[in-house]
């Protein structure tokens, strides 16, 4: 079973993910954090900064913000890759070795995957964004791009911001079900992350 998840497992736990601190200065302080360490500093820099007009710190907010949904899309993808039937299928046929915890730990993992790629597509409403925008190539989203008139139209990014404010409910479902997971995860290999 932990074969199956080991690379969701990396996904979560190990991969490093580039976050831009918002600042106006010429060059930001930029951090290599793990996914749980992104969320918790993007959710206290959008909370810090969600209101503001100086353009470069909106500019580094809606970056981030494109950055995180990109990784999240990725665990999407993971999860999909993972066929979650056979590994109840698994875990039925060697479930009489398993303790009552163990069970419940792989179960409460299993159905926290399968909701998680519904929850984050559904909640997923800044695919729109004008100002930073995602590369999509044969249906798969395989990066960003700066769109060029961000430099001239600058209000474009105030925009987007605002546009990410209006749905910040979602913005908080996204992240709620990602700290899910990870937290569920975590159970299942008994670690404190």
């Amino acid at each position: 079973m932990k074969k199956y998840i080991g690379v969701l497992n990396n996904a979560l736990t190990y991969d490093q993910i580039e976050y831009t601190k918002p600042s106006i200065k010429d060059n930001p302080e930029k951090l290599s954090l793990t996914f749980k360490e992104y969320i918790l500093v993007f959710e206290k820099d959008f909370k810090e900064h969600q209101n503001t007009l100086q353009f470069r710190i909106a500019f580094f907010t809606v970056f981030n913000l494109q950055n995180l949904l990109f990784h999240i899309y990725k665990i999407h993808q993971i999860i999909n890759q993972i066929n979650t039937d056979k590994l109840y299928e698994h875990t039925l046929a060697y479930g009489n070795s398993l303790t009552k915890g163990e069970l419940k730990r792989i179960y409460g993992l299993l159905l926290v995957m399968e909701h998680y790629s519904s929850i984050t597509s559904f909640h997923d409403k800044f695919g729109n964004l004008k100002s930073i925008q995602r590369i999509i190539d044969n249906k798969q989203w395989i990066g960003l791009k700066v769109e060029k008139m961000v430099l001239e139209n600058q209000q474009l990014i105030i925009e987007d911001l605002k546009n990410i404010c209006n749905d910040e409910l979602s913005l908080t479902e996204l992240v709620n079900t990602s700290k899910i997971l990870i937290q569920e995860l975590s159970k299942f290999y008994h670690v404190d992350i």
